[in-house]
C-alpha cells in the first residue's frame, strides 16, 4: 500500500505525538525554566540538540526539493505549552504550494490536536521554527488549518 504523501506526513505526525507523550511542562515546582532539549528528523537524517543551530534549520528547509516530499520535525523533550513537536514540509510541485507548517498538541483533555498552515514563504516556514527551538514560542494558529481530523481517519 502506497500512502499519499499528506497521509504520509499526517502519519509522521501521529507518531511523534504519541512518542513525545504529554508529560512534563515548562517550569520546574520552584518556577524556574527547565531546560528544554530537542531532536530534529528529516527524511534522510536526524539531529541531537547539540547539532542545532539557525543554519542547520536554514539549510535543511533550502534544500527541501519538489521530486519528493521533503520534510523536517523539530520535537523537544517535554512538551512546550503542550505542544510535543512542530515540522515543515515540501510536497511535491504538483500540490501547487511550497511549504506546509504542522504543530502538534497533546492534552489530556482534548487529546491529539494538529494545525496546519501551507505557505510559499520560506522565512515564514524559518522563523516558525527559529521561534519555537530558540524562545520557545508556539505561532499564533487562530488562522491555521485544524487538521485533527485527518489523525483520527
Amino acid at each position: 500500500m502506497r500512502l499519499k504523501p499528506q497521509m504520509l506526513f499526517v502519519v509522521i505526525s501521529v507518531a511523534l505525538i504519541f512518542l513525545a507523550g504529554c508529560e512534563g511542562g515548562d517550569n520546574t515546582e520552584d518556577g524556574t525554566q527547565e531546560q528544554i532539549t530537542y531532536s530534529i528528523r528529516t527524511n534522510f537524517d536526524e539531529y541531537s540538540n547539540d547539532e542545532l543551530d539557525e543554519l542547520l534549520f536554514d539549510e535543511i528547509i533550502s534544500s527541501f526539493s519538489p521530486e519528493f516530499w521533503d520534510f523536517m520535525v523539530l520535537s523537544p523533550d517535554i512538551p512546550i505549552q503542550d505542544s510535543t513537536f512542530i515540522q515543515v514540509g515540501a510536497p511535491q510541485e504538483s500540490v501547487g504550494f511550497v511549504y506546509t507548517i504542522e504543530i502538534g498538541f497533546e492534552t489530556k483533555e482534548d487529546g491529539l490536536t494538529l494545525y496546519r498552515l501551507y505557505t510559499d514563504d520560506h522565512d515564514i516556514a524559518l522563523q516558525c521554527i527559529i521561534d519555537y527551538w530558540q524562545d520557545q514560542k508556539i505561532p499564533d494558529v487562530a488562522t491555521w488549518e485544524d487538521v485533527t481530523w485527518e489523525m483520527k481517519q
